[in-house]
């Protein structure tokens, strides 16, 4: 979808890995599904346990 409307080069490769096979995969995750169900639900608890080590950029 990116490759075919030029919006990523060609140049970059993606991998995908299955968290069985790269256990550090539950990390980002996680961050990002204590992210999106502050911004979706407006619950920050667990937002909040990440607050000093989280930056979130705005588009």
């Amino acid at each position: 979808m990116l490759r075919g409307s030029r919006s990523i080069s060609s140049d970059l490769r993606v991998d995908f890995a299955r968290p069985l096979d790269e256990p550090m995969l539950w990390v980002p995750d996680s961050v990002a599904g204590a992210v999106a169900l502050a911004r979706k639900a407006g619950r920050r608890d667990y937002s909040d346990m990440l607050a000093a080590s989280l930056s979130e950029i705005e588009p």
